[in-house]
């Protein structure tokens, strides 16, 4: 099969790894539009006195929970959805200490109270103080594009958005692979992995490249380009496959 062929249909997107770089082959029908809760602290209508309650996503890489399709996502379930400060106004230490409550430097507002299972009467007005304070930044959760996967029958997304992206995605290179044209292809004996030699008429530096294309993950195929693999060949298990 052609690389060409390999491309059609799919989204195929840039990512950084520890070696190099990888191309994801993803299924477009797989690709979602999500709710992103990037840092933010989500209070449910009647838990703001029980801190034990609040869902805080301060992750940069997502946890389960903190994508969500959008027709998943009800704004009215939250009474506050807000960017926490990094520190404690001089107010709320002064309260917290009168309670007995330790505290330090290093106390991130949201993570201070996870200790107290009901937040004392007279520390509420502070604590709303504190929130309104944060919530005049206006930062809402981000609508973004996901890739949904399953992993032991719980779903997964990963991130495509190119702001603050998480997985280390760099750009979206679809057409260029649709573009390529296959001159020669090999095959390993186990199936798994091919290897193709094209024609790139998008490289400015040089048209002929090689790219692994890796499958043995159907939820992550993947094209890797490699170098100086031709005089290699015949030291390799991969077979010359007829290109069609």
């Amino acid at each position: 099969m052609m690389i060409s062929k390999i491309a059609a249909g799919k989204s195929i997107v840039k990512q950084e790894t520890d070696r190099d770089y990888r191309y994801l082959i993803l299924d477009s029908t797989k690709i979602k539009k999500c709710i992103h809760f990037d840092y933010v602290i989500l209070i449910k209508h009647g838990d703001l006195p029980y801190p034990k309650r609040w869902i805080r996503y301060v992750n940069f890489k997502p946890v389960k929970g903190q994508v969500v399709p959008v027709e998943d996502y009800n704004r009215e379930d939250y009474e506050y959805i807000f960017m926490p400060e990094p520190g404690l106004s001089d107010e709320l230490k002064s309260g917290l200490e009168l309670i007995g409550q330790p505290i330090d430097d290093s106390n991130k507002f949201g993570e201070f109270l996870s200790q107290l299972d009901i937040i004392p009467d007279q520390l509420l007005p502070v604590v709303k103080e504190e929130i309104n304070f944060c919530l005049k930044s206006g930062v809402e959760p981000r609508a973004i594009d996901a890739y949904e996967y399953e992993e032991q029958g719980e779903k997964v997304y990963v991130i495509l958005d190119l702001e603050d992206n998480p997985h280390y995605i760099e750009k979206e290179v679809t057409e260029e692979f649709q573009a390529m044209q296959t001159v020669e292809a090999y095959e390993l004996p186990t199936k798994d992995m091919h290897l193709y030699k094209v024609n790139d008429p998008s490289s400015s530096y040089s048209p002929e490249r090689w790219f692994i294309y890796s499958y043995a993950d159907e939820n992550f195929p993947y094209f890797e380009e490699i170098y100086e693999i031709e005089n290699l060949l015949p030291y390799t298990a991969f077979k010359e496959l007829q290109v069609k």
